[in-house]
């Protein structure tokens, strides 16, 4: 009797075990999921993020920052001296022509 006592105690403790898992399983992967969307929802998608420069899209000035080795004030002098050259241009256009130029300049 006191083997059949044991296994079912046994038993129980393997089955609360099994089920302990389970549950910290759970509530890990429900906190994990939690924080992805709380991230997700609280971080500013590439398009919403204001370029450092109004009017110049944010992907626009990344491309010019990145072909002058993130020296941001080479980007700006490159951009506004494509203004100077034609003060009509909107920053957007600038900033296009300024990489356009830097690209062929550099070949």
């Amino acid at each position: 009797m006191d083997g059949l006592l044991l296994f079912a105690a046994m038993d129980g403790l393997l089955l609360f075990a099994a089920m302990d898992g389970l549950l910290l399983f759970a509530v890990l992967t429900a906190a994990v999921i939690g924080w992805l969307l709380i991230r997700q929802t609280s971080l500013p998608s590439r398009k919403e993020r204001p370029s450092p420069v109004k009017g110049v899209p944010m992907h626009e000035w990344q491309h010019l920052l990145k072909i002058c080795l993130g020296d941001r004030q080479r980007a700006m002098r490159l951009l506004r001296a494509e203004q100077e050259r034609n003060p009509h241009l909107s920053p957007r256009q600038a900033c296009r022509i300024a990489i356009e130029r830097y690209v062929g300049d550099n070949r």
